[in-house]
């Protein structure tokens, strides 16, 4: 019985089903009652709220689940931690060996998580660049789009002017 109603609910929100689309149209229209029956402020507490109820009653491993969250949203987090714990294992390893010396195996750790860091940054940096260059295309396409609908606008206003002109001339 429980994995019908699972697979029930999996499939009310798989995206592309026609479930999924009638649960959306639905919440859409509750969002727009309250929107304007008891305004912006009042249905986003109300948003809020319910979600942290639901996080706080529907998810069992909270401190999991953020780590989760937050390794989808920055993945050279995930990248970054698995770097760390290499990294403490060699540490760990050059610390246990009596051959070389500890201060050494430590510094070249350090070096090597300095390099794994400036990586990740260089990572970061090249994503964030390439969202500023897709964002400054998007931002000079739509631009373009509105000068041409306000040149077409100016058309409209300029050749209805010229048309109640002519219209007074003829009453004249």
């Amino acid at each position: 019985m429980a994995e019908s109603t699972e697979k029930k609910i999996r499939k009310f929100l798989q995206v592309g089903t026609i479930e999924c689309m009638i649960f959306c149209v639905v919440l859409a229209v509750v969002i727009a009652v309250l929107f304007m029956t008891i305004g912006f402020w009042k249905t986003l507490l109300i948003t809020v709220l319910v979600l942290l109820g639901i996080f706080i009653g529907g998810v069992p491993n909270k401190k999991e689940f953020l780590r989760g969250t937050m390794d989808k949203v920055a993945p050279q987090r995930a990248e970054l931690k698995a770097k760390r714990q290499e990294l403490e294992q060699k540490v760990r390893e050059a610390v246990k060996r009596e051959d070389a010396p500890a201060e050494e195996a430590v510094e070249e750790i350090v070096e090597e998580a300095q390099d794994a860091a400036e990586e990740a940054v260089e990572t970061a940096d090249e994503a964030v660049e390439e969202k500023a260059e897709e964002i400054q295309e998007e931002a000079a396409e739509i631009a373009e789009e509105v000068t041409e609908q306000a040149e077409e606008a100016v058309e409209e206003i300029a050749d209805k002017v010229e048309d109640v002109l002519d219209e007074e001339e003829k009453k004249d």
